[in-house]
């Protein structure tokens, strides 16, 4: 499974109540969430747990994480 960087940011706000399951987020906290999860997994690629992602800026590319990753990265994005 793949999922672009807008859908796993949607999810992750969701979880957080921020968003609507059927709604995006908006484009002020899609950014916002864009910034966190480049932080994010360079801090995570620097304490060891590197998934090769490199840093995104386009809401609609696929995400560069493993499939099987996309659930703790949304949750860990979420939090």
């Amino acid at each position: 499974m793949t999922i672009t960087n807008q859908a796993l940011i949607d999810q992750a706000l969701g979880q957080l109540g921020i968003v609507e399951s059927s709604d995006a987020a908006s484009a002020t906290d899609s950014a916002d969430a864009m910034t966190y999860l480049n932080q994010m997994m360079a801090e995570w690629k620097v304490s060891g747990k590197d998934l090769d992602f490199f840093a995104q800026d386009d809401l609609t590319d696929t995400c560069p994480i493993p499939a099987w990753a996309e659930h703790a990265v949304m949750s860990n994005l979420a939090r």
